[in-house]
């Protein structure tokens, strides 16, 4: 019975492992070098790397005499992109967060100065957060927006904060600037957002940023309940879904938490703060 390895194709291995170098390299090899790198003969080597030319996932510079990955490497890496839908990647551990808490959990992304539910998994309790696909929020509202808030510079907060109007839904939502940056400067410390009744559905949830390949905010993953329910033990059960999941979809979506990564700051270490007084609702 033949194993696994029995139905590699060897010339596939060996031409992934030069794209794999040079792919590694800081500068573009020369043919001596890149055999090194792969540790095949040159001849081998010099076959590989022509065929790999000629189908464009190579590049020769002949005054240099130095390989590189091809233009279609890029076309390649363009397709996997497409591929990795942030939804269809999302919706196992959307699932995954409503049966760790018991709560709805949603899917939201940024369209202008408000989020919008793109995936939605509800609660199976009688008395639970409804949500909607479609369903809008403003940025200064609810965890979702303090997610992509966290994400923009100083200055594109104070654009914001500038050009829209800050209407409370209940006593709790946020329309002092000061507050909403204070919040702000919490969900970027504690890796997280969180709230209370800020839309007026009596709820309180949790929020924690998606990220893709390039360190992008690209969605909010949130879980909500009917704040009776969140208890300090159930606080800690919900964050720790939330945030979990969160990454998991990130490094599904090609991105590392790599603290060394040029102009991106890996996600902070989750470092819940002590749970809310509690306190009369709206």
């Amino acid at each position: 019975m033949k194993g696994p390895l029995d139905y590699g194709v060897r010339a596939v291995e060996r031409a992934v492992r030069l794209l794999a170098a040079l792919a590694e390299a800081d500068r573009p090899p020369t043919l001596t070098v890149v055999a090194g790198q792969a540790d095949l003969s040159v001849p081998t080597t010099f076959r590989l790397l022509r065929t790999l030319q000629d189908q464009g996932l190579v590049s020769y510079d002949e005054l240099q005499g130095t390989y590189a990955l091809g233009p279609r490497v890029l076309e390649l890496s363009r397709g996997l992109l497409r591929q990795l839908d942030v939804v269809q990647v999302a919706r196992q551990h959307l699932v995954a967060v409503r049966n760790e808490t018991g709560e709805t959990a949603t899917l939201a992304v940024r369209s202008g100065d408000v989020t919008v539910n793109v995936a939605v998994v509800e609660s199976l309790e009688t008395l639970r957060r409804v949500k909607t696909i479609g369903e809008a929020s403003p940025l200064y509202a609810g965890t979702n927006g303090k997610i992509f808030l966290a994400a923009s510079s100083d200055q594109e907060i104070a654009a914001y904060l500038e050009r829209v109007e800050l209407v409370p839904f209940t006593d709790y939502t946020p329309t002092d600037p000061r507050v909403i940056r204070q919040q702000v400067e919490q969900t970027r410390a504690v890796g997280f957002a969180e709230s209370t009744n800020e839309l007026g559905s009596h709820g309180t949830g949790f929020a924690a940023a998606i990220r893709a390949h390039d360190g992008r905010v690209v969605a909010a993953l949130n879980v909500a309940g009917p704040a009776s329910r969140c208890t300090p033990e159930a606080r800690e059960r919900w964050i720790q879904a939330v945030v979990q999941n969160a990454r998991e979809i990130s490094s599904a979506l090609g991105y590392s938490e790599r603290p060394d990564r040029p102009g991106i700051s890996a996600q902070p270490e989750l470092t819940a703060p002590p749970a809310r007084r509690s306190r009369k609702r709206a």
